[in-house]
């Protein structure tokens, strides 16, 4: 399972003249509710990204980037944002110093709904002035339907994959139980946004505190250990898929 920063430098070398598709998994430290850990954005896109690096060997996983932007969550202990500014230029300096070695077939995938918007915005810019490409994906946009079909009691508003409610409750239990337990399940299944902004698909940056006093969006409790193994095994097998198109693709 070839990892950037535990290979030596010819090692890197070797994979650019390879060929591999370098995936960046990225995401945030912010709250996820009063059970989950701080981490579990990065640490699922870290987890599916390496996953999928021990099916496939032309699969080089780069440095996980754990802060990321997140002003909704930034009131809660703990949350730890960067301004978008300062986001989009440490992703743009990132995937520069990953391209001058070599590699062409690049791909951030990440962890981070506040951050989907974002990743595109930058990615864009990299292409348009710089002549970079690279790919976005989220790792719950791997899985939407199947998300929809493993949770449809949640009856979730909006995004599917909510926020510390089933989806991510399920994924961290089965990748990381222990840490799952660091205190109650409280369910939250309000609006994402005031309801005269939604029911016209509109967008407002809202503090998350605002719309949820314990930050969680969705239940908790409907969350499954084999479930999250399910939803964990078909995000792997969908990135090993995209990275072997991704090889072939000109």
């Amino acid at each position: 399972m070839p990892i950037w920063q535990e290979l030596s430098w010819p090692r890197i070398k070797e994979c650019a003249e390879k060929g591999c598709v370098v995936i960046v998994p990225v995401g945030v430290i912010e709250q996820h509710g009063h059970h989950l850990p701080l981490d579990t954005d990065a640490f699922i896109s870290q987890e599916i990204a390496r996953a999928a690096a021990r099916r496939d060997t032309e699969i080089l996983v780069g440095p996980t980037v754990p802060f990321g932007f997140t002003p909704s969550n930034k009131n809660f202990s703990g949350s730890i944002s960067l301004t978008a500014g300062t986001w989009m230029a440490l992703i743009r300096e990132i995937v520069r110093s990953v391209h001058r070695h070599g590699f062409t077939r690049i791909a951030l995938l990440n962890g981070h709904g506040g951050q989907v918007a974002l990743s595109r915005s930058t990615v864009a810019a990299l292409q348009d002035e710089e002549g970079i490409r690279v790919v976005v994906l989220n790792w719950f946009g791997l899985v939407d339907k199947d998300m929809g079909r493993l949770f449809p009691d949640e009856k979730m508003p909006g995004a599917r994959v909510g926020h510390a409610g089933a989806v991510e409750t399920s994924m961290n239990l089965h990748l990381r139980e222990e840490l799952c337990a660091q205190g109650s399940l409280v369910t939250h299944l309000g609006p994402q946004a005031p309801p005269f902004v939604s029911k016209v698909g509109g967008y407002v940056q809202t503090p998350r505190e605002d719309l949820s006093p314990s930050g969680v969006m969705g239940d908790p409790t409907l969350a499954s250990k084999e479930k999250g193994g399910e939803l964990f095994e078909l995000a792997v097998e969908r990135l090993c898929a995209f990275a072997r198109e991704y090889r072939e693709t000109e």
